[in-house]
């Protein structure tokens, strides 16, 4: 039986994207909350572009930790 820590063992290439989807979502994060700082609100279309971008990124990571784990079962 897989432990919680291997469950995505053997998917070395997905887990590198999923890597590289987590630390992009992590840097728009970041970018949001400096605009938000620097004075932009949530109507600000910017600001509301990158909301969309960073909620995309979080369903694209969801979608492929699913999936992952769906196949190493």
């Amino acid at each position: 039986m897989k432990s919680a820590n291997d469950k995505y063992t053997g998917n070395e290439e997905l887990m590198e994207m999923l890597e590289k989807l987590r630390a992009r979502a992590m840097l728009a994060e970041d970018e949001m909350a400096k605009a938000h700082q620097e004075g932009l609100t949530m109507c600000d279309p910017k600001l509301c572009d990158m909301g969309t971008e960073y909620e995309n990124l979080c369903l694209d990571i969801d979608k492929l930790e699913a999936l992952m784990k769906k196949y190493s079962e």
